[in-house]
């Protein structure tokens, strides 16, 4: 996960890790916090789970760890619906910059 302040964000509100070049490295280093947690926590937004998140469940099955999931829920939507307000005002700033 990105920790990131929000005036971060470039115009790219997905796949911030292939728009700094560093998706590979990001997707290693997730397989290595695989390695050292007991178990994942899958948080699954509006029924999208991306290729790399794919690859992360797959790698926990076969290394045997437990899969926790979190899909669709009322807070979750507003979450969701927040960050996308907030981004969007992010661009009208910059745009006004």
């Amino acid at each position: 996960m990105h920790l990131l302040p929000q005036w971060y964000a470039k115009n790219i509100p997905d796949h911030l890790a292939e728009h700094e070049g560093v998706a590979e490295a990001m997707d290693e280093l997730h397989l290595r916090k695989i390695d050292l947690a007991d178990e994942i926590f899958v948080v699954n937004f509006k029924d999208y789970i991306g290729k790399s998140t794919r690859k992360e469940i797959h790698y926990t099955k076969k290394i045997g760890k437990k899969i926790r999931w979190f899909t669709h829920d009322e807070i979750g939507e507003k979450v969701s619906k927040i960050y996308h307000i907030n981004f969007e005002r992010i661009k009208e700033n910059r745009n006004q910059e």
